[in-house]
């Protein structure tokens, strides 16, 4: 399977047709997928190697209806190395106009989903969800080592976060729910200790703020 905006540079064609040759016991392949996100390829984040099957026998695969979820496999499969060798490039989104025309879609998908699975909207969700997938993406993950690309990434994908749950919210018909301002505070000093525990914790590891700025002017 490869998708319009993906491409299979000449030594992955080769080691999937060795593969395909040799060793017919593989049903599936797992390929390390190289994205290029405005134009810089995302090496940490989360975004590499980002494994996905694309190269399989017919019948090995099923595919869900659910969205950025793995499909079903039988038989036995090989991982690729994660290396750029072995990747297949995916140019991904290109702009940001673009991130948000997709965001969009994406969204209206897992709110349904949410919606599906009995998932009940909470005001705290809009604090605690985005802020989770920001710290997971930045600090986890190390997006900081993608430079500023890594941060733009990051809080782009916690405001999808955000669009997800209050879709959700949409969908329960806007119900008001009160919001006591003592809650609201214990919500803010929770959020705070958490981006103080990350922000200290990869103090450790360096000065992740100027590595930023000057990996980006580079």
């Amino acid at each position: 399977i490869l998708d319009a905006d993906e491409e299979f540079p000449e030594t992955l064609t080769r080691r999937l047709q060795e593969i395909a040759n040799k060793m017919e016991q593989i049903t599936y392949v797992k390929i390390p997928i190289k994205n290029l996100i405005f134009g810089h390829w995302m090496q940490y984040s989360g975004w590499w190697p980002d494994y996905k099957i694309r190269f399989f026998r017919k019948g090995k695969i099923k595919w869900t209806d659910k969205i950025h979820r793995p499909p079903e496999t039988l038989g036995q499969g090989l991982e690729l190395s994660a290396e750029e060798e072995f990747a297949l490039i995916h140019y991904n989104y290109e702009t940001v106009s673009q991130f948000l025309e997709k965001m969009n879609r994406y969204t209206n998908a897992q709110a349904e989903e949410l919606k599906k699975e009995g998932y009940e909207f909470d005001w705290k969700d809009i604090f605690e969800k985005p802020l989770g997938e920001f710290l997971s993406r930045f600090f986890a993950r190390e997006g900081y080592k993608d430079g500023l690309h890594g941060l733009a990434l990051a809080f782009l994908q916690a405001f999808s976060f955000m669009v997800v749950y209050l879709k959700l919210w949409e969908m329960e018909k806007f119900k008001e729910q009160g919001i006591n301002l003592m809650e609201l505070g214990n919500q803010k000093d929770k959020s705070g200790q958490e981006i103080d525990y990350w922000m200290k914790k990869s103090r450790q590891r360096g000065n992740f703020f100027e590595r930023i700025f000057k990996k980006d002017r580079h």
